[in-house]
């Protein structure tokens, strides 16, 4: 496969894990705050069209 020939066919991204932290708050509460990840799918094809005649 050649890098000029390949193209990008799908791409999905899908929700991850995540991080629950708590931050400190007025008055002796505190805040949750989430740290979110995520799942990138790339999908590579290839431009040669190489049929067998």
């Amino acid at each position: 496969m050649e890098e000029a020939g390949l193209f990008v066919k799908t791409i999905t991204v899908d929700g991850g894990m995540m991080l629950k932290r708590l931050r400190p708050a007025p008055q002796g509460r505190a805040h949750r705050i989430r740290k979110r990840s995520n799942h990138v799918t790339i999908v590579i094809g290839d431009n040669n069209n190489t049929q067998s005649n």
